[in-house]
């Protein structure tokens, strides 16, 4: 729950210090950024997307990441957001996942799938699916993603 907690701070604190950014939501080549994921059967589409770096802590490392945050438009409290690994492809590259809605946030388990297909050219590409938890404690999941995928031009 900490973890929760630290990480929805540090995503804030990532909003606010992305206005002096040079990543924008604008489309690039007429491709706007987006975040799609499909939860318990219900299509979820996100296109304001912000960017921001930041160090991971892990141990006795210090890995460059990449914070994505994703919000559909409506001022309804519902986002997604994750931490990935600046120079990292595969599966290995996710530190943070957590998708939030008004009534709540909900986080991931070792069972979730998270590929970074491309993270090259000022792009970042990839998908992801598995079960969400309400807490890193629970041992049942509340919800489950399927079809999530991102795109985003950094």
């Amino acid at each position: 729950m900490k973890n929760i907690a630290l990480f929805i701070s540090f995503m804030t604190m990532g909003i606010t210090l992305n206005s002096c950014s040079d990543h924008s939501v604008e489309t690039v080549n007429n491709v706007p950024d987006k975040v799609i994921l499909t939860i318990d059967g219900t299509e979820k589409i996100f296109t304001d997307v912000s960017v921001t770096e930041s160090t991971y802590t892990n141990a006795d490392q210090n890995i460059p990441t990449y914070n994505i945050l994703a919000t559909n438009g409506n001022d309804n409290g519902e986002f997604v957001a994750f931490q990935i690994g600046r120079d990292y492809t595969g599966t290995d590259g996710l530190y943070e996942f957590i998708y939030t809605t008004a009534t709540g946030s909900k986080t991931i388990s070792d069972n979730f799938s998270f590929n970074i297909s491309q993270n090259s050219n000022n792009r970042l590409q990839g998908n992801f699916s598995g079960p969400l938890f309400d807490n890193a404690e629970a041992e049942t999941p509340s919800a489950t993603v399927t079809g999530g995928s991102f795109d985003i031009y950094l």
